[in-house]
């Protein structure tokens, strides 16, 4: 019996994107830009891919400060001590009061757990035009007939 070994590889949205281009498929100028020769002609390559704009924030803090982590991260050991604290003395990192807000720009959203919170911002009317014509389109095309889009999120994450 001889037995071999499989590779496999997985590549994310955009890491197939990337290879694509690498490998010469995608657009011609694009291609030329990136001084890649072009193989095939895929001019839809990478085109009106949206997905994970964003901007982390970090911070650092000393050794002893309260730390929220266990609790944004569901850890099981925290969940279960954090849980227990607040279930019977109604303290703890559990007893946090989250400061929450909901007006027209923005509407908050509490999931299965405490402490996950997400800010969903969508622009009034005023702040849409001071946006200009080219945005105002991007919002009649994908946002105005989905009310439960976001044009930006807030949340927290720990890691």
């Amino acid at each position: 019996c001889n037995v071999g070994t499989v590779r496999q590889d997985c590549l994310s949205a955009v890491s197939l994107i990337r290879l694509h281009y690498r490998s010469g498929i995608g657009s011609a100028e694009h291609l030329a830009n990136a001084h890649v020769d072009q193989l095939v002609d895929l001019p839809g390559v990478g085109e009106n891919y949206n997905d994970h704009n964003l901007c982390i924030t970090p911070y650092l803090s000393s050794e002893d400060s309260d730390c929220l982590d266990g609790i944004f991260a569901m850890w099981f050991l925290s969940m279960t001590t954090y849980l227990a604290e607040w279930t019977e003395k109604g303290t703890g990192l559990l007893a946090h009061k989250w400061v929450l807000c909901s007006y027209s720009l923005v509407s908050v959203s509490i999931r299965d757990y405490p402490g996950s919170t997400l800010i969903k911002m969508r622009p009034t009317p005023k702040e849409l035009e001071e946006l200009g014509p080219s945005f105002k389109k991007i919002w009649q095309d994908f946002y105005i007939g989905a009310p439960d889009k976001a044009v930006a999120l807030l949340c927290s994450a720990a890691g």
